[in-house]
């Protein structure tokens, strides 16, 4: 919703998430019945251009969580920058995620800390190829985010055979460490209008968390296209998990003031 006096954009969104009917067990295996999990989050937020090549933004986040008998809520806010020069096809933008508090937890007087997260990312697109390239960095408010692996030392792989993984060195650490902050995304762009787009993706976070050892995977590799009919967008993608499977995103965008009465 554009509101016209301001010059702001309005938004609202809902967010929801249900597992279905679970069986419950306890601890000796023995059956307890289902029991239900689901989560909703309700958005409200808005955005303003300050001048012609910068805007800023908002999201205020209502969360609610059901955990079988436990129950959960929270708030949270994000805030964003987003900077562009038209001539040269780049822009930049700085995001805050989930900046907030878990006012009810699951256990009383128990609160956790919600997932803040800083980002920021560039794209720009090529001037004599239909070729678009962003690199998103994220998790930024903490510079080392590896995990203790134990696959870093010389193990034995009963699968394989022979060691598994030879321990690294700390430069090498320092350089994992680097690029699991970095997220590459491709966009070839077809048509007069772009009317096809085909997309790819790495997260190398993902990646080193989600592969197996030397078992070859796609994990943190992502793919993607999207093309117009008349006024419908539709675009596809899936994402690379694990070699158990991956998750797969349809999406049908339209304005409304298209059609006519």
């Amino acid at each position: 919703f554009q509101h016209g006096k301001s010059g702001s954009t309005f938004h609202l969104g809902l967010q929801y998430f249900k597992t279905g009917d679970m069986q419950a067990y306890d601890e000796f295996e023995q059956p307890l019945g289902t029991v239900k999990a689901n989560e909703y989050v309700l958005t409200v937020g808005g955005a303003r251009s300050l001048y012609d090549r910068m805007a800023v933004g908002f999201n205020l986040k209502v969360i609610s969580s059901r955990l079988a008998e436990y129950n959960s809520m929270g708030v949270a806010g994000d805030l964003a920058a987003f900077y562009q020069i038209p001539e040269s096809n780049f822009s930049a933008t700085l995001v805050l995620r989930n900046m907030g508090v878990q006012f009810d937890p699951y256990n009383a007087g128990d609160r956790e800390k919600l997932p803040f997260e800083i980002q920021a990312g560039i794209a720009r697109r090529l001037n004599h190829l239909p070729f678009r390239f962003s690199v998103i960095a994220h998790q930024l408010q903490q510079w080392n985010i590896r995990y203790d692996d134990p696959n870093s030392t010389d193990v034995e792989n009963p699968l394989l055979g022979g060691l598994d993984q030879q321990a690294e060195s700390s430069f090498a650490q320092e350089v994992d460490n680097f690029f699991r902050h970095l997220i590459f995304n491709g966009e070839l762009l077809l048509g007069k209008y772009e009317t096809f787009v085909l997309r790819f993706g790495y997260n190398h976070l993902r990646r080193q968390e989600m592969r197996l050892g030397a078992l070859r995977s796609l994990a943190g590799f992502s793919v993607g296209f999207g093309f117009n009919i008349r006024s419908l967008r539709i675009d596809f993608g899936h994402s690379f998990y694990h070699l158990a499977g991956g998750t797969t995103h349809f999406s049908f965008s339209t304005n409304l003031g298209t059609f006519k009465k």
